[in-house]
C-alpha cells in the first residue's frame, strides 16, 4: 500500500486591509483624557515649583502638536496664530527673567492647554499620530525649535549633542 506524504503546511492568517474609514475615527476619549492629565501634570508643577525647563518644553511641544493638526482646520490660521503668539510671550517673559507662572504667564500657559485639548479631541486619530511623528523633526514648527533655544539661553534646558551621548563623571 502506497504510503501518504506528510504534509508540512503551516497556517499563516490572510492579511486583510484596514478600512479607510478606520483612519478617519476620532481620537478616543482615551487618549484625551490622557493628554489632559499629562498637561494638568505639568502646570501644576509650574505652579507649585516654579520654571522647570523640561515641563515647559513638553507643553511647548504639545502645543506645536496642535499648530500642526490646526493647519488641517477650517479656522486653522486663526488657532495657529494664538499658538505661536502665546508661545511667543512665553519667551520672551523667560528671556527677561520675569516668567512669574504665578501671574499672566500661567493663564497664558493654561489658555494654550485648553486650546490644545480643544484642538487634539476635534482631529482624527490618523492626523494627531501623523503630527506626533512629525513634531519630532527639526524645523517643522518654528516656533518650537525657537523656543527650545530660549530656554537653553536662559539655563533652563540642557543642550548636548545627540550623535554623542553626555559626558558621566563616573570615570
Amino acid at each position: 500500500m502506497p504510503r501518504s506524504k506528510n504534509r508540512n503546511k503551516t497556517y499563516r492568517p490572510r492579511q486583510v486591509k484596514i478600512p479607510g474609514i478606520l483612519d478617519n475615527l476620532p481620537v478616543s476619549p482615551a487618549i484625551v483624557q490622557r493628554l489632559n492629565s499629562d498637561m494638568s501634570n505639568r502646570m501644576l508643577r509650574l505652579r507649585l515649583a516654579g520654571c522647570n525647563g523640561k515641563d515647559l518644553a513638553t507643553l511647548v511641544v504639545c502645543f506645536g502638536e496642535a499648530w500642526l493638526l490646526a493647519g488641517l482646520m477650517e479656522q486653522g490660521a486663526e488657532l495657529r496664530q494664538k499658538l505661536e503668539a502665546g508661545v511667543d510671550a512665553l519667551s520672551k517673559d523667560i528671556l527677561k527673567g520675569s516668567a512669574d507662572l504665578h501671574g499672566s504667564t500661567y493663564d497664558t500657559l493654561l489658555d494654550l492647554t485648553t486650546l490644545t485639548s480643544a484642538i487634539v479631541a476635534t482631529s482624527t486619530k490618523k492626523e494627531y499620530l501623523l503630527a506626533c511623528e512629525r513634531i519630532k523633526s527639526d524645523g517643522v514648527v518654528p516656533f518650537v525649535d525657537d523656543f527650545l533655544v530660549v530656554l537653553a539661553q536662559a539655563n533652563l534646558l540642557e543642550v548636548f549633542n545627540s550623535s554623542k551621548p553626555p559626558k558621566s563623571d563616573a570615570h
